[in-house]
């Protein structure tokens, strides 16, 4: 094992600033696990594809979608996951940094999301780029645009979740949200996460306020199915099983969709793949990989 620095259990896990990711993952019964936060979302089936080919070798490999649209990789074994591996995995598709805002991944295609939704997460996410390095992993930033993709359910620093007429309830940790406008909302988010960023990467908002519960209880059940998009497109949304799908069936469902022109793969919170432009025949092709 060349990976120097390992996450060696789940209480360790648990603790601030412990993150299972690609560069440290966590080392379970079943081998290492780790978590890639694709950048959008969104992968082609060319790179879901390739992905899987790298991990096909390392052992009884198996790749999820966590409860925040994060891809998971877990049964990876220690002996053969070298810095190469891991290179290659990371050079397959765009990776968030550290910190990042979490969105839907129909981010600027849902019409029944708000409409400056779109321009208030590329706004945070050039305020807080200079903030990134400063903020721990485990700082979780969520805008809500109260589209198909539900996001309740997650934790959050900061939620930031739209109420229409350009009004938006920004709630900070498990605090009473208050609604307020669109620049209101952006300088509110700003002045919390610089507090963040000037206590060090291991703090979180329960360094700041007290009483404090970030888990938000959530009120529907991922939407599965077709759903349209802006521009007349669609994308259809399935559930994968909780602990992912042996990485030589997400091969193959992959080399299905790029046979069959799918434009994109989404990651959607709560363990939901989207697959945009699905034709029935892939519909049934990822049936039979295991989704629902």
């Amino acid at each position: 094992m060349a990976i120097s620095e390992l996450i060696t259990s789940p209480e360790d896990a648990r603790q601030r600033g412990a993150y299972p990711s690609i560069f440290k993952p966590l080392v379970t019964t079943e081998g290492l696990l780790f978590r890639l936060p694709i950048s959008s979302r969104v992968l082609t089936p060319v790179q879901l594809s390739k992905l899987s080919e790298i991990l096909l070798p390392l052992g009884a490999a198996r790749v999820g979608i966590c409860s925040r649209g994060t891809l998971e990789v877990s049964s990876i074994s220690p002996e053969v996951f070298t810095p190469a591996i891991r290179d290659a995995i990371v050079a397959t598709a765009e990776v968030e940094p550290a910190f990042f805002v979490d969105h839907s991944p129909l981010f600027g295609l849902d019409p029944t999301e708000d409409p400056a939704t779109a321009r208030l997460v590329t706004l945070l996410k050039e305020r807080t780029a200079p903030l990134a390095a400063r903020l721990g992993n485990t700082v979780h930033l969520i805008v809500d645009g109260r589209g198909a993709i539900t996001l309740d359910g997650l934790d959050a620093d900061v939620c930031v979740t739209a109420q229409g007429n350009d009004l938006w309830a920004v709630t900070i940790g498990g605090g009473k949200p208050q609604t307020v406008d669109f620049d209101t909302a952006v300088s509110t988010t700003l002045a919390l996460l610089s507090a963040l960023a000037a206590l060090g990467p291991e703090a979180c908002a329960s360094d700041l306020f007290v009483p404090y519960s970030n888990k938000t209880a959530s009120t529907k059940s991922p939407r599965l199915g077709r759903i349209g998009l802006l521009g007349g497109g669609t994308s259809f949304a399935l559930s994968l099983p909780k602990d992912g799908l042996p990485a030589s069936a997400l091969q193959k469902l992959a080399q299905a969709a790029s046979s069959a022109y799918v434009p994109a793969l989404r990651l959607a919170p709560h363990s939901v793949l989207m697959i945009d432009s699905a034709s029935d025949a892939i519909i049934a092709s990822a049936r039979e990989s295991g989704l629902v």
